[in-house]
């Protein structure tokens, strides 16, 4: 074996031990990660959970609130479009456009 092939055979060794170092590296990393990943991912499904309490919560209140103050009265009506509250005098929805019969 010339010197030549004895540099090239021991590069070759260290450079699969540094490979071998690196995936144990890589396996640490993915073992802390998906802890990590695994509490990140509990959280999201409560803040999930959460959210759509608020969600519910706030349209709730929406509707009473719309069905308190925004009802029609004598004078006003509704878009069969679009919902929103008109002049029952008005030929078109000032939102959508849309013709009033």
């Amino acid at each position: 074996m010339s010197l030549l092939d004895k540099m090239m055979s021991d590069n070759l060794k260290r450079l699969k031990g540094m490979q071998r170092e690196m995936l144990n590296m890589q396996e640490e990393i993915y073992d802390e990660n998906g802890e990590q990943i695994e509490r990140l991912n509990k959280k999201r499904a409560e803040l999930d959970a959460a959210g759509t309490k608020i969600h519910y919560q706030a349209a709730a209140s929406g509707v009473k609130e719309a069905m308190s103050s925004d009802a029609p009265d004598k004078t006003t009506k509704f878009c069969h479009e679009c919902g929103t509250k008109i002049q029952k005098s008005a030929k078109f929805c000032s939102e959508c456009g849309a013709k009033q019969d």
